[in-house]
């Protein structure tokens, strides 16, 4: 309480972050939340240690360009982003979400000078989820790291982009032509209220 959230942040991260590069020769990532959160202690940001921005819906998203502005013009080099496969406490995912989101991560990302991209699965503490349903954005998350092509506009799809991760996970993942049909079946959350 005395000294704030955001400088206790900084003195621990400074310790790991030293202790990272002193012990192993490493560089630390923490989730960049704390800098959104607490913008006045950008300046003791350690030199090895590199912010990963992170957003998984599309609301969130929209201002994930204003986050990266902020850090690029506090002079942050390395960075960073991390969008979703979006299928999380789902049976099928929302494939739909994921698309939207790992497509406007790789071109924000590429935008503002990301270090990296880092493609996020979180398990379902439930069990409700399998890893089937994270193969094809897994693959597409691949492939917008790789090679982000032509920006997009609005919600237009980069459907060979879609096509390719699909072909992917039949071929190598599935061994059958079948992801064309999970993919319309990972909208069915939509049918269904909250």
């Amino acid at each position: 309480k005395k000294r704030g959230s955001g400088e206790v942040f900084m003195d621990w991260l400074q310790k790991i972050s030293d202790l990272c590069r002193d012990k192993y020769g490493k560089k630390v990532m923490f989730w960049g939340d704390m800098l959104r959160e607490h913008t006045e202690v950008y300046d003791r940001l350690p030199e090895n240690a590199i912010p990963v921005i992170w957003g998984y819906e599309d609301l969130a998203n929209n201002m994930k360009e204003r986050e990266l502005q902020r850090i690029t013009s506090r002079g942050i080099k390395k960075f960073y982003v991390a969008p979703s496969t979006n299928t999380y406490q789902t049976y099928t995912g929302r494939f739909d979400t994921a698309d939207n989101n790992l497509r406007m991560f790789a071109e924000i990302g590429e935008d503002y000078g990301a270090y990296g991209y880092l493609v996020c699965h979180w398990a379902n503490p439930f069990g409700a989820q399998n890893i089937v349903w994270d193969y094809v954005p897994i693959a597409l998350g691949a492939q917008y790291s790789w090679k982000t092509g032509i920006r997009q506009q609005g919600g237009w799809r980069k459907q060979h982009f879609v096509r390719n991760a699909q072909q992917y996970a039949d071929e190598y993942m599935f061994g059958a032509k079948i992801s064309a049909y999970m993919r319309e079946l990972s909208n069915i959350y939509m049918l269904e209220p909250e």
